[in-house]
């Protein structure tokens, strides 16, 4: 039988609700931090004297050692991972920008999954699980992870490419491998979110077909 609004109990418990709006404020908290982090990021290279590191695949059976030192502009090489830092001014402008798109787009796609997270949370507080807006905000999310990773790996792939050719000439020899590796598991956990999108819409259409029933 039909109840009303003002019997209906609710349906989340105020120590809950207070907990879901404190991980809410963090994730919105984690949101601007990762857009200063974002611009930070491209920008510090450009402003200092910090150097940029960048990590490149190195040919096999290369000698480190012996191929770069003395080279200007590399600063310094990590055998283990080949984690190269050198002067900015040594790459194309090019391949720099390419370069530091790619770490501002990470930061940015970082920024809209907090924010997207902390606006559920406060939703799922109201006691609006379903809420019609959180398809949207889900649906964004996915594409956002998915388009927007392809772009970062994209950026930051040919950048790498063109830095490998780029120090290959300034050292006289075929010291790192003109190519890139891309994990593609964000892309995957953002397209599982686009379908994640989906329940949420169902779910809304059932609370509203049964709204105000017992």
């Amino acid at each position: 039988m039909p109840t009303s609004p003002a019997s209906a109990p609710d349906p989340i418990h105020r120590a809950d609700r207070m907990a879901l709006r404190g991980t809410a404020g963090i994730a919105l908290a984690a949101t601007v931090v990762a857009l200063v982090v974002a611009v930070a990021s491209a920008l510090i290279p450009l402003l200092t004297d910090d150097g940029l590191s960048i990590e490149l695949l190195l040919e096999a059976g290369a000698s480190i050692g012996s191929s770069t030192e003395g080279v200007p502009g590399i600063r310094s090489i990590s055998p283990e991972s080949a984690v190269v830092t050198l002067d900015t001014a040594v790459l194309s402008s090019g391949a720099l920008v390419l370069l530091l798109l790619e770490r501002a787009v990470i930061g940015i796609i970082v920024a809209v999954v907090s924010a997207a997270i902390g606006y559920t949370l406060m939703r799922i507080a109201r006691g609006e699980a379903f809420h019609r807006s959180l398809f949207a905000v889900t649906t964004t999310v996915g594409a956002v992870l998915s388009i927007g990773m392809m772009l970062a790996v994209g950026l930051g792939g040919i950048g790498r490419m063109m830095t490998a050719f780029e120090l290959n000439e300034l050292v006289g020899g075929q010291l790192f491998v003109p190519g890139f590796t891309a994990d593609p598991t964000v892309v995957f956990v953002g397209i599982a979110v686009v379908g994640l999108a989906y329940v949420f819409r169902i779910g809304e259409r059932l609370q509203h077909d049964t709204k105000g029933l017992v």
